[in-house]
């Protein structure tokens, strides 16, 4: 995914690491945030 230079510096790719209940196993949630939402 390719963004503009001006908004690709407004936004963080954010990875979470989940567990599912079903099988236990660990995947992982990229998501694209708002830098103003990550702390």
């Amino acid at each position: 995914m390719h963004l503009g230079s001006n908004v690709g510096r407004a936004y963080s790719k954010v990875i979470k690491m989940v567990k599912s209940p079903k099988t236990g196993a660990f995947s992982f949630d990229e998501l694209m945030v708002l830098n103003e939402k990550v702390q």
